[in-house]
């Protein structure tokens, strides 16, 4: 059970990796290949209006599609989220957020603008994309803009009170020269929710979370409504500090078996033991874990997310495993019992009816044995009754035909016993 689900969600998250990858390198190589521009107001919402469009068509993958440009870092694009369409537009530091109609056409006024000026540099990039970015930025990016076709993806990051990944690719247009870096996110609501209705399918108590080997952020889990933000929404919560019994034992577990100095060199010791004891796809390194005065087996196996390693752990309640295979057990033992017992009495019931239905067969064959035709034909009288097994019915039905044939020939005379014979010399 515990490897279908490892196998299910490690297969979810490298095809969202992949797919998300695809998404960003689709509107980047657009972008190079002089399909789409942004060096006048019409053709940026030209632009815009084709990101839309794949937006739509990749709504099972990725929540929006969006572009910055280069050096400004101004942020432009399309989000879905439960109250429908939204658009980004950036002036200066401030960037906006548009409610839309269906067709991407924003409606006045904003609903929020969210202005953060920062210092202008990359440790305070305030709403400046490029130095978030930029090698060794806030985001954990570090995209290297001396390459025009680099690509990367971000660390687990807060914008506007929610978590987000991204992936990024930078396009240069043939033609204009303009740089312009592209992306699309991979929400943590987003990947929850699927999280959640992988783990439905299970008919035991679970908990899975999928931890950000680099920072020590939990990129999702499947249990709703956990808080993965300080209290002040500024902070990202480290595994150990969520309020979640499974992430605090998992806590535990690492201190007590991989010995470090911070949290993020607990979890590589544990990222090098599963790369080199559990290398197979097949292996996986299984824990037993007490919780809930019960037996939890914890599971733990490395995924990959466009190139990186993030960390799976899987809590399966084995308990509650054993008592379903038990009662399971039972079930179908008393099942297969009543089954065995009832082709037992029913093998009984067809033996007796056989056994005395080749008695009657015996029986009409001792009575033309002693030439008694008329007890034979005699069709009244119980021990002549029809079979009804098939055979037996035809052989019965082969004797009363013969009956009357041999009592009307007379062809056999009882001599007398004490006749002599008639080649017997007396003296």
């Amino acid at each position: 059970m515990e490897d279908l689900l490892a196998t299910q969600i490690s297969a979810f998250v490298s095809d969202q990796g992949k797919r998300l990858r695809h998404a960003t390198s689709l509107q980047a190589d657009l972008f190079r290949k002089d399909k789409i521009r942004l060096d006048t107001p019409k053709q940026a919402n030209e632009t815009l209006s084709t990101m839309l469009i794949l937006l739509n068509h990749m709504r099972d993958v990725a929540v929006d599609f969006f572009y910055y440009t280069y050096p400004e870092g101004l942020f432009f694009g399309y989000k879905y989220d439960d109250d429908g369409l939204k658009m980004w537009t950036q002036v200066n530091l401030t960037i906006y957020t548009w409610k839309c109609t269906p067709d991407g056409t924003p409606l006045f006024p904003p609903i929020s603008g969210n202005e953060d000026v920062g210092n202008r540099t990359i440790a305070s990039p305030g709403n400046n994309n490029t130095l978030q970015n930029d090698i060794g930025g806030t985001t954990g990016a570090n995209l290297d803009y001396s390459n025009d076709t680099a690509q990367s993806h971000t660390d687990v990051f807060i914008w506007d009170k929610a978590l987000y990944k991204t992936t990024y690719d930078i396009g240069v247009n043939p033609v204009t020269k303009q740089k312009v870096v592209f992306g699309n996110d991979w929400t943590m609501e987003f990947v929850s929710k699927q999280l959640t209705q992988i783990m439905a399918q299970v008919p035991y108590p679970t908990f899975c979370a999928i931890i950000e080997i680099s920072t020590g952020h939990v990129v999702s889990t499947s249990t709703a409504n956990l808080t993965y933000l300080s209290s002040d929404a500024l902070n990202i919560l480290a595994y150990d500090e969520i309020e979640s019994p499974f992430l605090k034992d998992f806590a535990s577990y690492l201190d007590q078996e991989y010995k470090a100095s911070s949290k993020q060199g607990k979890l590589k010791n544990l990222q090098n033991r599963l790369d080199t004891e559990f290398a197979k796809s097949t292996d996986n390194l299984y824990v037993n874990r007490p919780l809930f005065n019960e037996v939890w087996k914890a599971e733990m196996k490395t995924l990959d997310f466009d190139g990186e390693k993030l960390l799976f752990v899987l809590y399966l309640n084995m308990d509650a495993v054993e008592s379903k295979i038990s009662r399971m057990s039972t079930q179908t033992g008393f099942i297969l019992l009543g089954i065995i017992i009832g082709f037992i009495v029913l093998g009984t019931l067809f033996s007796l009816t056989i056994s005395r239905q080749l008695g009657l067969v015996s029986k009409q064959i001792g009575l033309l044995m002693q030439l008694k035709f008329s007890e034979v034909l005699d069709k009244q009288s119980g021990i002549k009754g029809r079979s009804f097994v098939y055979e037996l019915a035809g052989l019965q039905e082969s004797f009363h035909e013969m009956a009357p044939s041999a009592s009307s020939t007379g062809f056999y005379k009882p001599r007398p016993t004490s006749a002599a014979p008639d080649n017997v010399v007396r003296p």
